[in-house]
């Protein structure tokens, strides 16, 4: 008796699962290239599909930048209403959970690809741009429930996390080469230091009020 050979049945993915796989390729890329070594053509051969299907999904390797910036500030907008929902929003250490939150997701590479995205100024459209924005919105309502004043301006809250996305930036893209440290445990303690201190700076000036705004 003669045998055929076995086909095997391909699998045909879902659009939502073939962006999820390209992602998770180009986040490995990434990592190991940074954003500048992000090509096409690696993504493609690292997940086997064609180049032209990730130009489908994204557009090209901008598009395909923006889309990991936008996973990522899911993780971390899911991250903070998670931190303030299961928290006591008056505890001290509230404002240093989501500090260390903010400091991960810009340390795990975000920082890194807005830097690269941002060599040209973000369109007002932009993924990160809206998140910030609409970041802006939760936070500063939070806020005035738990102060019950309704005259604190939205715009001094823009300041506070404009404040903290700038020093998360810094801390991811040039935060070693300040702290100088060649031991990476003293390099964290500073670093776990920074956030506990800008906490309390940030809690003092929601204990005593707002800054005047022009």
């Amino acid at each position: 008796m003669t045998l055929s050979p076995t086909k095997c049945k391909r699998t045909r993915r879902t659009a939502e699962d073939a962006k999820r796989v390209i992602l998770d390729a180009a986040e490995r890329l990434v990592s190991r290239a940074g954003p500048a070594g992000l090509r096409i053509q690696d993504v493609a051969a690292e997940v086997g599909l064609t180049h032209s299907v990730i130009l489908h999904h994204f557009g090209n390797r901008e598009g395909l930048m923006r889309a990991l910036n936008q996973r990522v500030l899911e993780d971390l907008r899911l991250s903070l209403k998670n931190i303030l929902q299961t928290s006591n929003d008056r505890a001290p250490d509230v404002l240093e959970q989501m500090l260390e939150s903010v400091f991960t997701v810009f340390r795990s590479g975000l920082a890194q690809r807005l830097v690269w995205l941002g060599s040209t100024r973000l369109p007002s459209d932009e993924p990160s741009s809206l998140f910030f924005q609409n970041l802006v919105d939760v936070l500063h309502q939070h806020r005035l429930c738990l102060s019950g004043d309704t005259t604190v301006p939205r715009e001094d809250t823009q300041m506070m996390i404009y404040l903290v996305a700038m020093a998360a930036v810094g801390d991811a893209v040039i935060g070693g080469d300040l702290l100088n440290h060649s031991d990476n445990t003293a390099e964290a303690a500073s670093r776990r230091g920074f956030r506990s201190w800008l906490s309390r700076l940030l809690q003092a000036h929601l204990n005593t009020g707002h800054a005047t705004t022009a």
